[in-house]
């Protein structure tokens, strides 16, 4: 099952990591207001997808290395947004709160933007950049390395 997971994740970082722009991403109803305004605030939306399973606070523990990156995207006009798949708002908030984390969040409730976005569907978590028109245009785990750091910088100042 991991194995299946793994090879699909490395065909959709293969596919995705060359042409960025070809994946569109459909946002249900119920959220478009809050994309709607971070799009109009900043040049670049950094999302990150989580699908909060059996633990919260194991699945918010790698958030811990985005929160010391928020200085370094604001000077870059971009926001992270992260889109949690999980009914239990006031848990995941507490959870932040408690871990001091302060990001904006939106909760997919229903499961509908991965109902929805097919390639979230066998992914825990997933990260994404859109620009101000909506365009994916970065598909990788930008913190992963420095590598895709520099790239992830490097496409975000153009």
């Amino acid at each position: 099952m991991y194995l299946n997971k793994f090879i699909l994740l490395v065909g959709l970082t293969i596919v995705f990591s060359g042409c960025n722009n070809s994946l569109h991403i459909v946002f249900p109803e119920n959220m478009q207001n809050q994309i709607n305004q971070a799009v109009q605030k900043y040049n670049y939306l950094l999302f990150i997808y989580i699908d909060v399973n059996k633990c919260t606070s194991c699945s918010l523990d790698h958030l811990t290395a985005w929160q010391g990156y928020k200085k370094i995207l604001d000077k870059y006009n971009t926001e992270i947004l992260i889109v949690f798949r999980d009914p239990r708002e006031n848990i995941i908030i507490e959870t932040m709160k408690s871990m001091n984390m302060s990001f904006k969040c939106i909760f997919d409730k229903t499961g509908e933007f991965k109902k929805t976005n097919s390639v979230f569907r066998y992914m825990e978590n997933n990260v994404f950049v859109m620009d101000k028109h909506k365009n994916v245009i970065f598909t990788d785990f930008p913190i992963k390395n420095e590598e895709t750091w520099n790239r992830f910088i490097k496409r975000i100042k153009e």
